[in-house]
């Protein structure tokens, strides 16, 4: 064991160590895509909630309230919220990332040793996963790479309840499937529970043990039940509850032209650099994944399992082939009719579906090193380098000349927006990476050859050779920036504590941000650093900002936010301003001008400024309206709000049939406006009223009028409403929470019922009793 750790684990952990100190330390931080933009903003809110004692149920902050612990995508229950309670959010939401990358190994390296792989094959599987290119591009995606990270070690718990000697794998089990159900991405769990199944009947049959599986998956199931009843709740009018999951078109999948990604890091472009160029192959998608790439070793360690034979062969084999199927036939035309199967929607991110290819194809290099080590499949792993070797060369002898062949193939790939310069630039990039491919190529050449005599030693310094090349090459999938920078939000005197804003570019609801207008650096740091200046959603929540028509992407916040927020840049200008005025945005962030509206302040922004325009009469925190106007459709309510001749100081656009009513206004009187308790006196006029509030409609809402329940409406397209008899009333309005506290009772009994199993372990089988002679 001492040999293993300091030949096999000291060298790979500590490079992986020392690739997360900026991180962990709290010196940098992760800015690209989803890190910033979608999670620290779904987080913010919660994170502060969770240091004064509370769990919401409402995130006030976004949208006028929308759902935060019905929102998977907030993983608001993992356990890594808590430490939110040590440190900022900003921190706290890096360590999830980075704990989760130092995690992933040790579970690969947990089913390779269930799979009977001895300590050396077993974590040379983990560390091919953990340093593969695909889970590198899983580290701006905080909910799919806690899933991700998981997955194996669910396999393995999963196997390990066939062992009656094991009594503790249903508590495992329980634990571990509630930890991917809490992470927040259904389909990593669902691919991890596929895994799961399909390994314990594959390679146990009817050995396996089904009666604890079911016990630990169904445990688990009620430790993480408060997050489920919570989603169940809101996704009726949650975006997805209308139009399900095949709404937006496929995301993600994977066209075979893309192989050269397997060879060449970042093949079509950085993602650092926001630049991607392989639009034609990809459908014009942006890749879900920014590389695929395994590394030189991972290539050679699966040519050495070929020829390997057994179950545990075979079924890692048909996992991998079985991911590489579903996120290939997305972009099919002989295959894409699967996704239009009944339920083919919930696989709207195909490329999720490579953790199961990532997974199969690091335990066959496990398995292709344990062959190594023991002297077969050593001539197809030198095959295997010899042929990536030659295709490097290749590639370099190709891409040297400035306006040769290479070029050439680049221009007739790459779209004409792309300028020569920088293809020119692609053209070196990727000449120099066949550059590395032939230097490490001829390393592991000489590891080989060393190997013949010292295969453990050869193979342990290809493992250390292949981390130190993966981090270095694979660095722009995790682009880091100095965490100071985003600690503070630098205009924030734009806008005091509690102001409603609409931002019209950070969010794209206006349209997207003239970057170079603006003199913002081109590239994933530069860009951050811009919307930060810019009071981006995530720079404005601390101050006590709050955004409107600012939903979350996966499509679990209320519908009519999500529509009204995508359908706005379609708008005229004059139509734009009635829908944010019905939503009682109070300041509109602009980096252009808007003639006609008064400037509320404006801060230097790059080459440009950020402009705060003052939104004139929006709705305010409570409006008691005489005058209704029904609207049977979204279209209707859209149209009503739209047109120049609504207030929504003096009319109520509210869903459904109800007659038409004209009266003058009344008066709202807030006693208590919390995120989840209003109180309102109201004054309502003779003919009765409509009392709208600058809130989002959620079914988790109930009310009463002068204590007696009453029903919620939804008004002027998304805000929470409620109709009054006239005269003087007393208006309650709260989020029930009755759901949720009977929800984590349960699930308090399931984490007692499971920490009992873990302490004691699954009841012993009583022997038959001998049969009498």
């Amino acid at each position: 064991m001492r040999r293993f750790a300091l030949l096999w684990l000291a060298p790979t952990c500590l490079l992986l160590a020392l690739t997360v100190w900026p991180l962990a330390s709290g010196e940098r931080t992760l800015v690209l895509r989803d890190v910033l933009n979608t999670h620290l903003v779904l987080k913010q809110h919660g994170a502060e909630a969770l240091r004064q004692g509370e769990i919401p149920l409402v995130d006030p902050t976004r949208g006028g309230g929308q759902p935060y612990l019905g929102n998977p995508n907030a993983f608001p229950l993992y356990p890594t919220n808590l430490l939110f309670l040590a440190t900022s959010t900003l921190r706290g939401l890096n360590a999830h990332i980075w704990l989760h990358w130092l995690l992933a190994p040790w579970a690969i390296f947990w089913l390779g040793r269930r799979l009977g792989l001895a300590r050396e094959p077993a974590w040379v599987a983990g560390i091919l996963y953990a340093t593969s290119g695909f889970f590198a591009s899983l580290l701006n995606l905080a909910t799919v790479v806690a899933g991700a990270a998981l997955a194996a070690a669910l396999v393995a718990a999963a196997l390990g309840a066939a062992e009656p000697a094991r009594r503790r794998a249903p508590a495992a089990i329980a634990v571990l499937w509630a930890l991917l159900i809490l992470a927040g991405d259904p389909m990593t769990s669902a691919l991890a529970l596929l895994m799961a199944l399909s390994a314990a009947a594959m390679l146990q049959g009817r050995e396996a043990g089904w009666g604890r599986l079911a016990a630990g998956l169904g445990l688990g199931s009620l430790v993480a039940l408060p997050q489920l009843v919570a989603m169940l709740r809101i996704l009726p009018v949650s975006f997805r509850g209308f139009w399900g999951y095949a709404q937006g078109g496929m995301v993600g999948g994977w066209d075979l032209r893309l192989a050269p990604d397997l060879l060449w890091p970042f093949a079509f472009g950085r993602p650092d650099q926001l630049l991607f160029w392989g639009e034609r192959l990809s459908g014009g998608d942006t890749p879900f994944l920014f590389t695929l790439f395994p590394g030189l070793l991972a290539l050679l360690l699966l040519g050495a399992a070929t020829g390997a034979r057994g179950r545990r062969e075979a079924w890692a084999a048909g996992v991998a082939a079985l991911g590489l199927l579903l996120v290939v036939g997305a972009s099919s035309r002989w295959l894409g009719w699967v996704f239009q199967l009944p339920g083919g929607d919930l696989l709207r991110f195909p490329a999720k579906a490579w953790l199961l290819t990532a997974v199969g194809a690091s335990l066959l290099g496990g398995i292709g090193a344990e062959r190594w080590l023991s002297g077969r499949g050593r001539r197809a792993a030198g095959w295997t380098l010899a042929g990536a070797g030659a295709l490097y060369l290749g590639a370099w002898i190709l891409l040297l000349p400035l306006r040769g062949g290479g070029w050439r193939l680049l221009r007739a790939v790459a779209p004409e927006r792309i300028p020569d310069g920088w293809l020119d630039g692609e053209r070196l990039r990727l000449a120099g990476a066949s550059l590395w491919g032939i230097l490490i190529a001829l390393l592991l050449a000489g590891l080989l050859q060393l190997g013949r005599r010292r295969p453990t030693g050869a193979l342990a310094a290809a493992l250390a050779l292949h981390v130190a090349t993966q981090l270095l090459l694979l660095a722009p999938a995790w682009v880091s920036d100095e965490a100071d920078r985003y600690l503070a939000p630098p205009a924030a005197a734009l806008a005091p504590p509690g102001t409603v804003v609409a931002h019209g570019f950070a969010t794209s609801l206006l349209g997207a941000p003239d970057l170079a207008a603006a003199g913002a650096e081109r590239s994933a740091a530069g860009l951050q650093r811009f919307l930060h200046a810019a009071l981006a959603p995530w720079a404005g929540q601390p101050a006590g900002l709050r955004y409107e028509l600012n939903p979350s992407p996966e499509g679990l916040d209320q519908f009519m936010t999500q529509v009204a927020a995508g359908g706005l840049r379609h708008l005229g200008p004059r139509q734009q301003l009635q829908v944010l005025r019905a939503t009682g945005a109070e300041i509109l962030l602009l980096d252009r001008e808007w003639p006609g509206l008064e400037l509320a302040g404006e801060a230097p922004l790059g080459g440009s400024r950020l402009r705060a325009y003052r939104i004139p009469d929006p709705l305010p925190e409570a409006a008691v309206l005489g005058s209704r106007r029904p609207a049977p459709s979204f279209n209707d309510a859209l149209a009503a709000v739209a047109d120049p001749g609504f207030d929504p100081r003096t009319l109520a656009v509210v869903a459904g049939e109800a007659p038409a009513r004209d009266g003058p206004p009344g008066s709202a009187r807030v006693i208590r406006y919390e995120a989840e308790a209003i109180e309102i006196e109201a004054e309502v006029p003779a003919g009765g009223g409509t009392l709208v509030l600058r809130r989002a409609y959620l079914p988790v809402y109930e009310a009463a009028v002068d204590g007696k329940p009453a029903r919620t409406l939804v008004a002027n397209l998304t805000r929470l409403a409620v109709e009054l008899p006239p005269g003087r009333h007393a208006v309650r309005i709260w989020a029930d929470r009755r759901p949720t506290r009977i929800a984590f009772a349960v699930a308090g009994l399931a984490i007692a019922l499971v920490a009992l199993l873990g302490i004691a372990g699954w009841p012993a089988r009583i022997p038959a009793p001998d049969p009498p002679t």
